[in-house]
């Protein structure tokens, strides 16, 4: 084979494979393993891509985990065996407006700048900020941006998550 042959059959297989989108890479998977900034490693089922956060099935908790994508260093994505999960989707949405369409109150385990997980439950939602109540009932505002991520343990109706879920 001439050089001229090889640089040809190199460029025949470069276009057939180039230009990859991000729509091909992610329509194809259906678990997205995170490393989040401070190293923390999650491995979700199901994720869906929106504005500025990640969202999926926690594997290991079988809890919805919320990833601010401010907050990861990296995103794998791969296809498990089990074709009856869906497959990465997307949406425009930012997480304060996922939360807003929620019905209130939401039980979350919350992760921060603060060095411990706290629960509590989120009453609203408004401008930036969320409105907790703590488990010493006591009401507090956080800056959404501050959230590295959370897990929904709960919401006021249940099959709400199933609805986003399927969307």
């Amino acid at each position: 084979m001439t050089l001229e042959a090889l640089f040809e059959d190199l460029e025949a297989s470069l276009e057939s494979s180039c230009p990859i989108t991000a729509a091909q890479i992610t329509a194809k998977a259906n678990h997205l393993s995170v490393i989040a900034r401070n190293q923390m490693r999650f491995s979700l089922v199901a994720p869906i891509l929106a504005k500025d956060f990640v969202v999926g099935l926690d594997e290991q908790t079988a809890d919805w985990l919320c990833i601010l994508k401010s907050q990861i260093a990296e995103l794998r994505f791969s296809s498990e065996a089990d074709a009856s999960l869906p497959t990465t989707r997307t949406r425009s949405l930012t997480l304060g407006q996922f939360l807003a369409e929620m019905p209130m109150p939401i039980s979350i385990a919350l992760k921060t700048a603060q060095p411990a997980v706290r629960f509590a439950s989120i009453v609203a939602v408004a401008d930036g900020l969320l409105f907790l109540r703590a488990q010493s009932e006591q009401f507090v505002a956080i800056s959404i941006d501050s959230i590295e991520f959370f897990r929904i343990i709960e919401t006021a109706d249940k099959n709400e998550l199933q609805e986003w879920r399927a969307r």
